[in-house]
């Protein structure tokens, strides 16, 4: 206490003794008076101040007494006395509660893929993720005053997070579902992406909220060749996985890869994830209204259903070489089908602020998005 002091020695003539006044860091004034010590009936030493503390001597023996002493205009202060018999002034303290450690909610249910957000409510400001358990299940990361659950696959887990200054913790059961179990909305309740949107299709077909590797409607997510489930670098022939070089030697892979090894949707989301097919994009033009709109300032594709239900495809563009093109100004999203004519090629969703274009096709290793989908029926 008293490094983070003032002291100085002043008069009293309320207390008519003289003492030392501590002043805090916030300003606040303690004063202590010089009131000597008692032995057997005999106050001495009056000019000094002796108040003992609770602590003992590092040696075990010792009172410690903290002994303020003046001399001349100023004064000294030290530690210990061995007289364990005198009678030492005592000034009380009380301890006041560390700020307490709050947070929003003790327990939170996701999807599978999602990212939900704990806010901490209260505490030092200082704060770790202590354990995940068990792991696998869930990530999770502090920004500040929010606490980032990512949630990777099925199952529940407990993330304990800790106040590094005051050392009370608080912990978070995390609930992941997969999308088997996922409810079905108009459009996105919260932002616990991705979210499955009943557009009220005939086949009973669900579109999810987001790309895949994306965290909201709006993100553009990652960008992925036609069978491939890795982002990567550069995008040609000469990387593409599913041939030995060139456009003439694309493996045969299946001409539906929706729900395959090769369905990137499938592959990193689970569950009955997949990409849409040609049919279900021709579903989807068929029974919704399609408009080039802005979401959030982001350019895109907005859907809307005769039942309320709304989607948004950001106009993310394509990965081609080692550059990202028409950013913001088109959409590239791939079908699951491969092309009728050429087995190079892969359908895909083309559109911009003049057309749109559902059933196109593109050679197979371009890098584009890929909205997934769910068939309940």
């Amino acid at each position: 206490m008293l490094t983070s002091c003032q002291k100085t020695i002043k008069y009293s003539n309320w207390l008519k003794k003289e003492g030392v006044y501590l002043k805090g860091p916030n300003g606040a004034i303690l004063y202590l008076p010089f009131s000597g010590y008692m032995d057997a009936k005999e106050v001495k030493s009056e000019s000094n101040g002796y108040y003992v503390v609770a602590n003992r001597s590092k040696e075990g023996v010792d009172n410690p007494v903290l002994t303020f002493e003046k001399t001349n205009d100023s004064f000294s202060h030290w530690g210990y006395s061995s007289a364990k018999w005198y009678g030492y002034s005592v000034r009380p303290v009380s301890k006041q509660n560390a700020t307490a450690f709050l947070i929003s909610t003790e327990a939170i249910t996701l999807s599978a893929y999602s990212i939900g957000t704990v806010q901490i409510t209260s505490g030092s400001g200082s704060y770790s993720i202590e354990s995940v358990v068990p792991s696998g299940i869930v990530t999770a990361e502090i920004s500040d005053n929010s606490i980032a659950i990512e949630a990777h696959k099925a199952g529940t887990a407990i993330i304990t997070v800790k106040d590094t200054k005051s050392g009370q913790t608080a912990t978070i059961e995390v609930t992941v579902i997969d999308s088997s179990e996922i409810p079905t909305y108009l459009t996105c309740p919260d932002g616990n992406h991705p979210h499955l949107i009943d557009l009220g299709l005939p086949s009973g077909t669900k579109w999810s909220c987001c790309n895949v590797g994306a965290h909201s409607p709006e993100d553009f997510g990652g960008y992925y060749a036609w069978g491939e489930t890795k982002e990567k670098d550069y995008y040609t022939w000469t990387t593409y996985t599913h041939c030995d070089g060139s456009s003439s030697t694309c493996h045969d892979i299946g001409v539906n890869i929706s729900g395959t090894q090769y369905d990137v949707a499938h592959v990193e989301w689970g569950g009955k994830w997949c990409m849409p097919t040609l049919e279900q994009f021709e579903e989807l033009k068929n029974n919704t209204t399609w408009k080039w709109t802005v979401q959030d300032g982001i350019n895109g594709l907005g859907i809307t259903s005769p039942n309320g239900g709304k989607l948004f495809l950001p106009a993310a563009g394509c990965h081609w070489g080692n550059g990202i093109y028409n950013e913001k100004t088109d959409g590239a999203y791939w079908v699951s089908t491969q092309y009728r004519d050429y087995n190079d090629c892969g359908y895909y969703l083309r559109f911009n602020k003049d057309n749109t274009l559902w059933d196109y096709y593109c050679y197979r290793y371009f890098g584009q998005s890929v909205r997934p989908v769910v068939v309940d029926k």
